[in-house]
């Protein structure tokens, strides 16, 4: 009966499974930081377009999330009323784009004790925790983006926008070591939003 036992439990235990997490190398928060700024930057790019075949040149745009504003500003011409097209040579309006900023900053007060390592003779050391009677926290994604447009077939500007600027915000308080909370402006609150997706 122990025999049967002992092997019905090793086949159990061969047969388990274990699940695997990754941890992406940027957090959701951060991403969508940087997202919401350089959206708010695109809604502020004010170009003439409507009627008009438009080439977008984003081949030296470069920073955070580069061909999400890429795809957002072509969206932004859409709305415009222009047509894109994939080849210059078939567009009567080439815009360029060049990117001034686009990451995240980071901004700290605190009223209280900071965080530091504490040696320990031959141990290494030990964190000793912040103690806070008040800190404030800020992330603050930004973005900067200007937009000149020219004519391909002569090289003239036709016109240019910018620089606009988006920015979005996430702020951590704490007060008297133990009470916290946090705002943001760039997302909805996630239980309406899983309440609205039922």
């Amino acid at each position: 009966m122990r025999i049967a036992v002992l092997m019905a439990l090793a086949f159990l235990l061969m047969a388990c499974s274990t699940e695997r997490q990754t941890e992406p190398q940027r957090t959701a928060t951060e991403e969508m930081l940087v997202s919401s700024a350089a959206d708010r930057a695109v809604g502020e790019i004010k170009l003439d377009v409507k009627g008009r075949s438009v080439f977008v040149d984003g081949s030296n745009y470069k920073g955070l999330d580069a061909e999400y504003t890429v795809a957002a500003v072509r969206a932004r011409i859409l709305k415009g009323g222009a047509r894109l097209v994939s080849d210059r040579k078939a567009a009567d309006l080439v815009v360029e784009m060049r990117n001034g900023a686009q990451s995240v900053d980071q901004k700290d007060f605190l009223i209280g004790i900071p965080t530091f390592d504490v040696p320990i003779p031959f141990a290494g050391s030990f964190k000793f925790p912040q103690v806070a009677l008040y800190d404030r926290a800020e992330d603050i994604g930004v973005s900067k983006l200007s937009l000149a447009d020219y004519n391909p077939a002569t090289g003239a500007e036709v016109s240019s926008s910018g620089p606009v600027y988006g920015f979005a915000h996430q702020r951590r308080y704490k007060i008297l070591l133990f009470i916290g909370w946090s705002n943001q402006d760039f997302r909805p609150d996630e239980n309406a939003a899983a309440a609205g997706g039922d």
